[in-house]
């Protein structure tokens, strides 16, 4: 995409101020911001989730309040989120995750509100799925992670636990409720979320767990570690305001970070210790680089939609999926200052005039390079 606009904002102009602003910037970081991959309006994607840098699934629900009932989607990608199609669609359960096992076999994890588990798998790549039952689970499955024939499962009525790749369900502990978010870092360890701000942690791949309570919250939903110490969840308050906590001890203590929004997030992902992403309501993602010291604004180009789910190749590829299935890509974390216009390569440099001028407190420039290069900007007014 060569054709671009730049916005020039909080700058006055009139034909007898002087005025110098130079703008440079490398053109691998101008090529897009988000850009939108894929939009229908009869799904609300919920999960977001890659094998490699070619092959991904995206998968979510549609509910119909008037008959009470829902059906769920996976699309599909084998072009790094190029183009995604509809690879399995059913009416008869809401889809929450996938989980990939190898390049050929994934499974899908899902249910119907809190009393109905669903499991389906593809041991072609997604061509064919076929359900998979999992008698010993009984309730919504919210999240599903392997360690090779080591499987763990977050469900409405507990935490389970399988051996044999998925075959078996012992549910590993004891106190029934439902469990959201869920993250184990390794085979041996992770973090399970449950209601009231009960955060349970396990070392010894679930044979004991130990509790801590992050109180004045009611409900922990997505969990994120970036190490065995460093550690992000999102918290839900009583009026839907999300809370962002972390930890440096491996969960025994949070603290309370300000995002510099108030929103409602729904996701958090850390592409090392230090970049991470959180995506929210209102078409909301913020940026950190710092570990959660201080937050930024993500450009999403304005969709004004609910991002459930983000995932990050590295600090600068990354996608969202949420409301109307819509799933945006980015290449350069979210850069802002550059409005992509065309996928057409001009012929040759142009630049047209600014628009408007004189300007009160913005202008748009239109400029068109046949190929990539260092790009620089000077505006200023004929004196």
């Amino acid at each position: 995409m060569y054709h671009h606009t730049e916005k020039c904002s909080n700058l006055v102009m009139f034909p007898l101020t002087l005025l110098f602003v130079t703008l440079i910037f490398p053109y691998t970081n101008i090529l897009s911001q988000w850009t939108l991959q894929n939009y229908d309006t009869n799904f609300t994607l919920t999960n977001i989730n890659f094998l490699d840098q070619n092959i991904g699934f995206a998968c979510g629900e549609k509910y119909y309040p008037a008959t009470n009932s829902g059906r769920g989607v996976i699309y599909k990608t084998v072009n790094g989120g190029d183009n995604w199609n509809i690879a399995f669609n059913d009416t008869n359960f809401d889809i929450k995750g996938t989980c990939f096992y190898d390049s050929d076999t994934c499974i899908a994890y899902g249910g119907y509100y809190l009393s109905q588990s669903k499991i389906i798998k593809t041991t072609n790549g997604g061509i064919n799925w076929f359900y998979v039952t999992s008698f010993e689970i009984t309730g919504l499955v919210n999240s599903i992670k392997y360690f090779g024939n080591l499987a763990y499962a977050a469900c409405a009525t507990g935490i389970f636990r399988s051996t044999n790749n998925g075959s078996n369900w012992l549910r590993i502990l004891p106190e029934f409720g439902e469990y959201g978010g869920s993250y184990f870092i390794n085979a041996q360890t992770g973090w399970c979320s449950y209601d009231y701000g009960n955060l349970y942690k396990t070392t010894n791949a679930g044979i004991n767990w130990q509790l801590t309570n992050l109180p004045g919250y009611i409900y922990a939903h997505e969990i994120f570690f970036t190490d065995i110490n460093n550690g992000y969840v999102i918290l839900d308050t009583t009026s839907f305001v999300s809370k962002i906590l972390k930890t440096t001890n491996g969960g025994a203590s949070w603290s309370v970070m300000n995002p510099g929004v108030t929103n409602h997030f729904w996701s958090i992902y850390f592409v090392n210790n230090n970049t991470g992403y959180i995506s929210g309501s209102g078409g909301n993602i913020i940026k950190t680089t710092d570990a959660g010291a201080s937050w930024a604004s993500s450009f999403t180009g304005g969709f004004n939609e609910t991002f459930r789910n983000v995932y990050f190749f590295d600090p600068y590829k990354g996608f969202t999926c949420g409301g109307k299935s819509i799933i945006l890509k980015t290449i350069n974390g979210g850069f802002i200052g550059i409005t992509p216009i065309s996928t057409d390569i001009p012929n040759s440099f142009m630049l047209s005039q600014n628009y408007p001028n004189p300007f009160n407190p913005n202008t748009k420039i239109k400029f068109d390079i046949p190929q990539p290069t260092f790009v620089k900007l000077i505006v200023y007014d004929m004196l």
